[in-house]
């Protein structure tokens, strides 16, 4: 449901949010063939319970509460991600059906408030969008992964068995007077 709603897009016109265009091949090991589809939703696989799961990369509303009560240890946070894994600016490559299906670069997306964050320095990563087929699109994606790539803070909180609940890939609202946490939202990573 999260790919076919349709959005917006210049000229007064709307088209579904992700679409997967492209071709899948036998002969590629099937991780490979996940992730093409994958880059077309901006989309995560999660192993979980013993089931599959793909989530869209779109923004989900959290499911779960966290407070002081279900912590089970001490809380670590890391603040920043390590200068090689940072970014500020994309450039989506995607297939583009009016020039003969060739991969072209659809225009850069730059986070400026993360420019400035980077002393005005772009660190700029390519992305293969190898199932996009509209520059709107591509763009659509990228701008998504530097919002996320803007989101650096990492919380890691030891939970009691209130934590069941929670998936990875799972929004929680996070509530700690110590750090000023008041309903903090945090996507699970990992467990």
């Amino acid at each position: 449901n999260a790919c076919d709603a349709t959005v917006a897009i210049p000229s007064s016109q709307t088209q579904k949010r992700f679409t997967a265009n492209g071709v899948l091949f036998a002969g590629d090991d099937h991780r490979t063939n996940l992730n093409k589809l994958l880059s077309a939703m901006n989309g995560n696989l999660v192993y979980s319970n013993g089931i599959y799961t793909i989530k869209a990369g779109i923004y989900e509303a959290p499911t779960e509460t966290l407070n002081e009560d279900d912590l089970a240890g001490a809380i670590s946070v890391k603040t920043s991600v390590e200068d090689s894994d940072r970014f500020n600016t994309i450039r989506p490559i995607f297939i583009d059906p009016s020039q003969n299906h060739k991969s072209v670069e659809a225009p850069k997306v730059q986070l400026t408030a993360a420019v400035v964050r980077d002393n005005s320095e772009a660190l700029t990563r390519d992305i293969q969008l190898p199932f996009t087929n509209s520059s709107f699109m591509a763009q659509r994606i990228a701008h998504k992964q530097i919002q996320l790539s803007d989101q650096q803070k990492v919380l890691t909180f030891p939970a009691n068995l209130t934590g069941l609940r929670v998936d990875v890939g799972d929004r929680v609202q996070v509530t700690v007077g110590e750090l000023n946490y008041s309903n903090k939202v945090f996507r699970c990573a990992g467990w």
